[in-house]
């Protein structure tokens, strides 16, 4: 039976998926990006903020292993044109204001819950060295 997992950031809204606060800090891992595809009939999904579930499971897509298959399918008729992906971010939180304060350079394309719990830490650590 396939493993029906939606852990690819195309599933979710653009925005954190995994969170940890340190005083006025706040570590996030956000799923972002713009997710274009477009399927053998021409039709396509764009969205900068919005999660491709629906549109991805009216064209027969429903897990992360078929997704994959599409997106590297271009002899049957699949074209991706960008993909998402998760990448952690810190921002400052002050006087009401929240201004992003990292590079934004980290990112990864699997979804890993404990993985994110992790990677939030270590930056924790690190920016606190």
């Amino acid at each position: 039976m396939m493993k029906q997992t939606r852990d690819s950031p195309e599933w979710y809204n653009v925005g954190p998926v995994a969170e940890k606060k340190v005083g006025n800090l706040s570590f996030e891992v956000w799923a972002n990006g713009r997710f274009c595809i477009c399927a053998p009939n021409d039709d396509y999904f764009k969205s900068d903020t919005k999660s491709a579930e629906s549109w991805l499971i009216e064209h027969g897509i429903n897990n992360d292993e078929e997704l994959a298959k599409a997106v590297d399918d271009d002899e049957n008729g699949w074209e991706l044109i960008n993909s998402r992906w998760y990448e952690l971010m810190v921002f400052e939180e002050s006087d009401g204001r929240r201004q992003e304060i990292s590079d934004g350079s980290d990112v990864d394309f699997a979804d890993n819950q404990e993985g994110f719990e992790e990677w939030i830490n270590n930056a924790i650590e690190d920016w606190i060295d």
